[in-house]
């Protein structure tokens, strides 16, 4: 779907909103329009939401976002955990939706 991407370290579910929401809009892959979040697949529009809830899990789950583990002073992977996509998808919808009206 997209190239790899440096890895950015995140602190929190906001701050990775902020980081996919600000990827998705600089690629021209998201839009709101008309109450509703548009992403382009395959060079198209959609707005079913299903098609946008599973367009976002696989961009985030690529997106190569890490967290800084405190205890073990090392970097672990924050985007390729499941529970942190769906955490991430509301708040992306809502910055996508404030930033394009």
């Amino acid at each position: 779907m997209m190239d790899l991407l440096e890895p950015v370290i995140v602190s929190d579910k906001s701050h990775a909103a902020a980081v996919i929401t600000e990827r998705l809009l600089n690629l021209k892959l998201i839009m709101h329009d008309g109450g509703s979040i548009y992403v382009k697949k395959n060079d198209l529009w959609t707005n079913d939401k299903s098609a946008v809830n599973d367009f976002l899990i696989v961009f985030i789950l690529s997106a190569n976002l890490m967290r800084e583990d405190r205890r073990s002073n090392t970097l672990k992977l924050y985007s390729g955990f499941y529970r942190n996509v769906r955490a991430c998808i509301p708040l992306v919808k809502a910055m996508v939706q404030q930033q394009t009206m």
